[in-house]
């Protein structure tokens, strides 16, 4: 998890604009998940054959550039995937079997999902969950 964490830091220093602001803030998502007292339920992440998605993709460039973001998606959802509750987790997967599925980069849109609903979840822990403070 560090080592995915150092990668987004990395990614953010390297990337001007809104590559790096979007990267900063998959890197504060993944401190939230790292830190985050919900574990990983016995819901899986779900799984595809990337590479027989992405070998449609036409020539090599757009195949290897295919197969980059879906592992970099990939890469981040292990991180965040065991952040989510149970409920959470079962709407991306829902969603993901409905729509993400059926698009170009299916686990750049799980990603997507995964973001917003550990957004939600923080916000919903923040207003409903008594915080404690740590030495």
């Amino acid at each position: 998890m560090i080592i995915a964490l150092l990668v987004l830091i990395l990614l953010a220093i390297l990337f001007p604009g809104l590559l790096r602001a979007a990267f900063v803030c998959v890197a504060l998502i993944v401190l939230f998940a790292i830190g985050s007292s919900h574990r990983a339920s016995a819901m899986d992440m779900p799984t595809i054959d990337v590479d027989s998605i992405c070998s449609k993709r036409g020539g090599i460039p757009e195949v290897n550039q295919c197969i980059a973001a879906e592992q970099g998606a990939y890469d981040q959802l292990q991180v965040m995937w065991p952040a989510l509750s149970a409920e959470r987790q079962a709407t991306c997967m829902d969603y993901f079997h409905e729509t993400a599925i059926s698009q170009p980069f299916p686990l750049t849109y799980l990603n997507a999902c995964v973001v917003a609903q550990l957004n939600q979840q923080q916000d919903q822990d923040f207003l409903t969950k008594r915080q404690t403070f740590k030495p």
